[in-house]
């Protein structure tokens, strides 16, 4: 028969039994990520075996639901993370303490840029930018019409930088397209009295000669610098060459060409000069060389010229074995053909001056003596211009050509030659 009385629980194997249960709920933890952990099911177990019937410390034996949330992983295993799209690289995930760590090693997505390149990892390149350009592109830019030069522009953060080039500047009359529209010299005033020197003692001036090597050297009473003769102790010994004047005209106009050369008895008789202009004959001018002394001038007249055409002047030495002498030459705008033209001065002052003597009236140069020790800046300002040489000279239009003398010369002379040009 069963005793009716009820049984006493035995407490203390009760609380071992709790003790037990925790040790190994702990122990799964340590090892495994349960979703059931082991030792709770251990410990509710053993409970339901020992306690059949109500207990008044059932809640004390309950187990505390935080120490057993679900774990992520198992510590120490790995897994890869991140994405592999546009520049985007993976990395790699490390589990510890039941838990993945950031992702590192790899390459996350950043702020999107020009650059051609998917930056932001969402399978568009450059999106929601305003791109110009990608990045390190470069291209050509600029005119090369005229003077013009292309250069090239950079792609910098999707835009272009500044063209690096040689752009167009404001016209001037240099029979160049300086603003780079297609047409020389458009628009350009026509200024008289341009003067274009051409000369052996002037580099890059446009001076040339033919069969150099019989030409030399002489500065005695030059017109400028040191003037070259044939001479039959250079070269071969023949005294035969030729000598050009190729200037570089900046406008199209009338240019009157002046030669000059040292004249002694040495010198051909039958100096041969020859002015070619496009479209037109030669002017031929002969020339004795023995004729006077010292500098002498020889004025070939008017010819048109365009801005930048091959018009120019020989001395042909080579018919004779004479010596021929070369020297400066000048080229001086005085009438423009058509387009707007500055009014030339007159030379009319000068020759109503009581002390002057107008000996050479070009319109817009003029050449004489004064004759009162006003000096040639004076002489050359009562008809607006401006003194470019001056000489030893005496009443009656007489010029000293070997006597050069400084345009402002203080030198007390009541008379000297003067030459004006705008």
């Amino acid at each position: 028969m069963f005793d009716a009385k009820p049984r006493r629980r035995n407490r203390k194997t009760t609380k071992s039994t709790h003790s037990l249960a925790i040790l190994l709920s702990l122990l799964c933890l340590s090892v495994l990520a349960c979703a059931e952990p082991m030792g709770q099911k251990a410990a509710l177990e053993t409970s339901d075996e020992l306690d059949s019937g109500d207990s008044d410390d059932s809640d004390a034996l309950a187990p505390d639901a935080d120490l057993f949330e679900p774990y992520d992983c198992v510590d120490g295993t790995q897994r890869v993370c991140g994405s592999s799209i546009g520049a985007c690289r993976p990395g790699t995930q490390v589990c510890v303490g039941g838990r993945w760590l950031a992702c590192s090693g790899g390459q996350g997505p950043v702020p999107e840029l020009c650059n051609g390149i998917d930056d932001d990892c969402n399978g568009f390149i450059d999106n929601d930018l305003s791109c110009d350009c990608v990045s390190g592109q470069s291209q050509v830019c600029g005119s090369d019409v005229g003077a013009c030069q292309q250069g090239s522009s950079v792609c910098v953060d999707g835009a272009w930088s500044d063209c690096d080039h040689l752009g167009p500047s404001p016209e001037t009359c240099n029979g160049v397209d300086d603003d780079c529209n297609g047409a020389i010299d458009d628009a350009c005033v026509c200024h008289l009295g341009t003067r274009v020197m051409v000369d052996n003692d002037l580099p890059g001036s446009g001076y040339s000669e033919e069969r150099a090597e019989n030409w030399t050297n002489y500065a005695v009473n030059a017109c400028h610098g040191t003037y070259r003769y044939l001479s039959s102790t250079v070269g071969d010994g023949s005294r035969r060459g030729k000598a050009f004047w190729r200037p570089t005209l900046p406008i199209a106009g009338y240019y009157r060409v002046i030669t000059r050369y040292r004249a002694t008895e040495n010198r051909s008789t039958d100096a041969d000069y020859a002015m070619y202009t496009p479209n037109a004959p030669p002017m031929r001018r002969v020339v004795n060389q023995r004729d006077g002394s010292g500098c002498i001038e020889v004025d070939l007249g008017l010819h048109y010229c365009e801005a930048g055409s091959d018009c120019y002047l020989e001395l042909d030495g080579s018919d004779d074995n004479l010596s021929d002498a070369a020297d400066l030459s000048t080229f001086t705008l005085e009438r423009c053909d058509g387009g707007s033209t500055e009014p030339p001065s007159s030379c009319a002052a000068i020759a109503q001056h009581p002390g002057y003597e107008l000996c050479h009236d070009g319109g817009i140069v003029c050449h004489g003596v004064y004759t009162d020790g006003a000096g040639c800046a004076a002489f050359c300002a009562a008809a607006g211009m401006r003194c470019v040489a001056r000489f030893g000279g005496e009443p009656g239009c007489q010029k000293e050509a070997d006597s050069p003398i400084a345009c402002d010369a203080q030198n007390g002379h009541l008379s000297d030659w003067c030459e004006c040009a705008r």
